[in-house]
């Protein structure tokens, strides 16, 4: 992972990325470890490399084509414990997407921390700096959202999405503008947002996926996806849901 140094606000900025991901990846086996960080400053421009393991199968976007259901409910349910150890150290990840999750031959783990921020509930405290505009929760457009910051609830909504695209082989999410007609998938709000007012709002997503055994992570999926951050659901609560799939 290669960044340019000078091309950063500030080097607080990759110092803040390199100490929420130490600090959080000691609480689970599910955030890849960095193991170190290496200044090169012999180059024209001044870059940083950050060291972490080598993960042989890439990204969870690359590697879940025609994945057996067994390992996709394996991969959702490691990236939940992932996300409740960020929680649980204080952090928003606030990059929850299937590039960011890399898989080894049975395990899925989180990395780039270069959008977490602190935070201390579930719907206010971080102020987000950026993330990926397909897994932005609503709050994020909400007037004074940038005066509040959001809360931990902000990862479970973009895990709901990462997770959908997961059970669908990354051929399908849950918000796409280009299905609107359909009632489930919408234009994200990020296009107008004026579409606030007018979003469809997934009620059941099970007959997207056919095997009648994923219907309660079809459940959590659409509990990660309440519009209210103070509806959504917990880590707590789909490790439960992910438990009882079978």
């Amino acid at each position: 992972n290669r960044q340019d140094i000078s091309k950063a606000n500030n080097t607080s900025l990759l110092s803040a990325e390199v100490e929420h991901w130490k600090n959080a990846s000691k609480l689970s086996d599910y955030i890849l470890p960095l193991q170190e960080v290496i200044d090169d400053t012999h180059e024209a421009e001044a870059v940083r490399f950050l060291v972490s393991p080598y993960q042989q199968n890439g990204s969870l976007r690359q590697t879940s084509l025609k994945l057996p259901l067994e390992l996709k409910i394996r991969y959702a349910r490691q990236l939940v414990l992932a996300i409740q150890a960020c929680h649980e150290a204080g952090y928003l990840h606030g990059d929850i997407k299937p590039d960011n999750v890399l898989c080894g031959s049975a395990r899925a783990q989180l990395c780039d921390f270069g959008s977490s921020v602190p935070c201390k509930s579930s719907t206010e405290g971080g102020m987000v700096r950026w993330m990926t505009s397909n897994y932005v929760a609503p709050e994020i457009f909400e007037p004074y959202a940038g005066q509040r910051g959001v809360g931990w609830a902000a990862d479970m909504w973009a895990y709901g999405v990462t997770v959908y695209e997961l059970m669908h082989d990354m051929e399908a999410m849950p918000f796409d503008g280009r299905q609107k007609e359909k009632g489930l998938r919408i234009g994200p709000p990020f296009i107008d947002p004026a579409l606030q007012t007018h979003m469809y709002w997934p009620t059941n997503t099970r007959h997207t996926i056919a095997n009648p055994r994923t219907h309660r992570l079809c459940d959590a999926i659409i509990g990660c996806l309440a519009r209210n951050p103070s509806d959504r659901l917990r880590p707590t609560d789909v490790l439960y849901a992910l438990s009882r799939t079978y």
